[in-house]
């Protein structure tokens, strides 16, 4: 695939929606701090008092509206030359509905029934602060190329992931 030289903020697009979908990740996990999942019960292992719970909840919520409103911004910039709708429908709200539809139906069947398929049009539903960010972003920014490059802080933080998912998986007393 060739792309031109004018347009290089499309290189960024797929490392702009895997960042924002790892930060979505884990505050969409704090998120859920006062109520289910793996935040909540490791708050509940360390007796967090419920109001720490449902701080760290509502600050999950906050930033990740944050994230998602500065996400839809930066796709707006980086979609120059088409018009305002074009970038929020095929930049954003198409991705979105369609990558939600994809995980509800490869999770099928579940479990938990339609209490899956709620819980992930919930999730979606804060790409409409992506939307929000769209709308009002400027496309007359410009975007600079900026050469890609393996850098030792990449091999390093990557590492560490490895080594904290690694350690996740084998499972982590959280009690002295």
């Amino acid at each position: 695939m060739v792309i031109p030289d004018h347009h290089p903020g499309y290189l960024d697009w797929p490392l702009l929606y895997l960042a924002a979908f790892g930060v979505m990740g884990f505050f969409g996990n704090l998120m859920s701090a006062a109520f289910v999942g793996d935040f909540s019960a490791a708050a509940v292992r360390l007796n967090l008092p419920p109001m720490v719970r449902y701080a760290a909840s509502a600050t999950g919520a906050v930033a990740m509206a944050a994230v998602m409103f500065a996400t839809g911004r930066e796709l707006r910039r980086r979609m120059p030359g088409s018009g305002r709708m074009t970038a929020v429908l095929g930049g954003i709200v198409v991705p979105a509905v369609v990558g939600t539809a994809i995980i509800i139906v490869i999770n099928q069947p579940t479990l938990f029934g339609p209490a899956f398929a709620t819980a992930r049009a919930a999730e979606a539903s804060f790409w409409l602060f992506a939307v929000f960010g769209a709308v009002i972003g400027r496309p007359d920014q410009t975007v600079e190329s900026v050469r890609l490059a393996l850098r030792w802080i990449d091999v390093v933080a990557a590492a560490a992931a490895v080594l904290v998912v690694r350690a996740a998986a084998q499972g982590i007393l959280l009690t002295p």
